[in-house]
């Protein structure tokens, strides 16, 4: 009867609102933690979850508004098209939404660009130090819901890095004066090549944390020297 259709219709209203007020409060504590606004979450977050638990939500309470509307028209004008037309919105309801959750999580298979907010932040810290004479061919891509692979061609300042590999030789003792480029010594260019590749990779090292400290979704961080 009809009385029984609605009341079942509203009892599934308010289960739907009370997910989607479960949905939002998540959504807007994702957005939070990822510096972003609550509607710029929802179109460009990483996880794609609760976006699509949150559009679910939204379909079942237009759908439900739609067939309680259908079935009220329906009962009070004797016409069963109204029911027809019901079915026929909330199918097509269905279906957009089902379109967009594929959108949403094909996205986070095959991952997707950051947006350019971060990708800037990620270029100014990478730079941040006068060692990085340049970066080239520089991508950050989400991979799954919390997650971003960085990688990057980057170029050192040569002079930069044999003056800190200089000094960490001095540090260590190691007599600079008096080398002839007739009679090399040995032994101080294995100290000088040692201080050179201990340098790069202490930078390499402090850049991976210095991005991860600024964007913590930064897992995988992938460079390459030019």
């Amino acid at each position: 009867s009809v009385p029984i259709a609605l009341a079942v219709l509203g009892l599934s209203f308010a289960l739907e609102t009370y997910s989607s007020s479960v949905a939002i409060s998540e959504i807007r504590r994702e957005a939070a933690l990822a510096n972003m606004r609550f509607l710029q979450y929802l179109r460009n977050g990483s996880d794609p979850m609760n976006a699509a638990v949150l559009m679910e939500d939204l379909a079942g309470l237009v759908g439900v508004t739609i067939a309680a509307g259908s079935i009220g028209l329906a009962s009070m004008t004797g016409l069963s098209s109204f029911d027809a037309w019901g079915s026929i919105g909330v199918g097509g309801l269905l279906g957009v939404m089902a379109t967009y959750i594929v959108q949403k999580n094909r996205a986070a298979l095959i991952g997707k660009s950051v947006d350019d907010g971060r990708m800037l932040l990620i270029r100014t810290e990478l730079l941040r130090d006068p060692i990085i004479a340049s970066i080239h061919g520089l991508r950050a891509v989400e991979i799954g819901a919390d997650a971003i692979r960085v990688s990057a061609e980057i170029g050192f300042d040569s002079r930069e890095v044999s003056a800190r590999a200089m000094r960490l030789v001095e540090s260590r003792g190691v007599v600079l004066t008096g080398v002839s480029p007739h009679k090399p010594d040995v032994a101080l260019l294995e100290s000088y090549t040692e201080a050179v590749l201990e340098v790069l990779g202490d930078e390499i090292d402090e850049l991976e944390q210095r991005v991860h400290a600024a964007i913590p979704e930064v897992r995988f961080l992938e460079l390459e020297l030019m």
